[in-house]
């Protein structure tokens, strides 16, 4: 079956990501691929459409990066979802350096955020008729821990324009055109995922967060094996 795919988003304010259920099937039933993560749990492959970017073209992509598969093709379009961060959360819509001051003059930090980042909102100021900027706290954390712990935080400045509050997720289902491995890693942005395949009854238990996205799409995905 083709995707239904929705036209593609031509407001630049939206940030989209795409989120990829990649299934196989084996003698006890049908199986959904998740990693491990070293620091933020098991989850599903997942990432950020670039600018330019087809949403199907990004989820191919986010895939290759974040599993190694290059055999795999989309066999359906499951939704979306949209949402509004809340209003002391933003998503950078590009590649941006921290500032150490609210000012057009300001010296950049030895810190570069990417697209897709999420920063958490400390306060706002205007530069006078030049622009607005919002100081922003970026962290990280190891979800594998009980509690999680903090591993790392910055903070420092930012302009208003490369940040949005507006979230466009889109899910596929994907499946590999050849045989695959029980279990691999790759290497991805300096960490190490743990992949492997799980069956799909019972439901796979995810990360907070990507749980619900696996809860929402469960029984429809079930019903496309």
């Amino acid at each position: 079956m083709q995707p239904e795919a929705p036209i593609e988003w031509k407001r630049l304010h939206i940030l989209q990501k795409v989120t990829a259920l990649i299934t196989r099937s084996d003698l006890t039933g049908p199986e959904l691929l998740v990693f491990r993560h070293p620091q933020a749990g098991v989850q599903l492959p997942a990432g950020t459409v670039e600018l330019g970017e087809k949403i199907t073209d990004a989820v191919l992509r986010e895939v290759q990066e974040e599993t190694g598969l290059t055999n795999v093709v989309v066999s359906n379009y499951l939704g979306s979802e949209s949402r509004q961060l809340p209003d002391d959360w933003r998503l950078l819509l590009q590649l941006s350096k921290l500032f150490d001051a609210p000012a057009f003059d300001a010296s950049s930090l030895d810190f570069t955020l990417t697209r897709g980042s999420w920063v958490r909102i400390i306060g706002e100021e205007k530069d006078g008729n030049r622009g607005r900027y919002m100081h922003v706290c970026y962290e990280e954390w190891d979800l594998n821990q009980t509690p999680p712990q903090l591993n790392l935080s910055v903070s420092g400045w930012l302009r208003s324009s490369v940040l949005t509050r507006q979230l466009e997720r889109h899910f596929f289902h994907l499946t590999p055109t050849g045989p695959t491995a029980e279990n691999w890693s790759v290497f991805v942005d300096n960490h190490t995922f743990q992949l492997y395949w799980t069956p799909l009854n019972p439901k796979p238990q995810l990360v907070q967060g990507q749980q619900e996205w696996l809860d929402a799409y469960y029984d429809k995905l079930l019903n496309l094996l």
